[in-house]
């Protein structure tokens, strides 16, 4: 499960979330889609593998946060642990 723009949205509006946090998910999202797309992963797969939703994963990927349950599982499936993709987007 992802949250969605709104709730990035709030928190940034709270002061509880920096824009160079929202650039950090953005990023995560786009490491993760290229990691998939490069092994040759599709989101059907993703899905029979981890459980996470399509539409859900497109979320991650295009910025929403994942939890970390989401992060774990994707991480898995592409071979890497999550601290891969957190030190590859700055985290």
């Amino acid at each position: 499960m992802a949250h969605n723009g709104k709730y990035i949205k709030r928190l940034h509006q709270k002061k509880a979330i920096s824009p160079k946090m929202i650039k950090s998910t953005m990023e995560i999202g786009s490491y993760i889609k290229d990691m998939r797309i490069k092994k040759d992963i599709g989101p059907k797969e993703i899905k029979a593998l981890t459980g996470i939703s399509i539409s859900t994963l497109y979320r991650i990927e295009a910025g929403n946060v994942p939890h970390l349950e989401s992060l774990e599982a994707i991480a898995k499936v592409l071979g890497i642990k999550p601290s891969t993709i957190l030190k590859a987007c700055g985290k």
